[in-house]
């Protein structure tokens, strides 16, 4: 089990998305914590330990230290803004 956490800008992100969005996010966030790397999951390029997820038109990014079991999401954002 991974511990999660969500970086200020995330939240705070978070709070702009649709109610229906907003509980399909949650819900897979809180999958990662047993599975950090689902079927899906990309790693973009150029990153060690980041990965992207897809859900709907929103994309979670998120770092995983495998070292240290922790799942940090540090963006949430629609697709058009997430690879700027």
């Amino acid at each position: 089990m991974y511990e999660l956490l969500f970086e200020r800008s995330a939240a705070r992100q978070l709070k702009l998305v649709s109610d229906a969005d907003y509980k399909r996010i949650i819900a897979r966030i809180k999958l990662l914590a047993d599975s950090p790397r689902p079927r899906g999951c990309r790693k973009p390029r150029g990153s060690r330990t980041d990965y992207r997820l897809r859900i709907g038109d929103w994309r979670i990014v998120y770092e995983v230290d495998d070292e240290r079991r922790v799942v940090r999401v540090f963006r949430v954002t629609l697709r058009k803004h997430a690879y700027r």
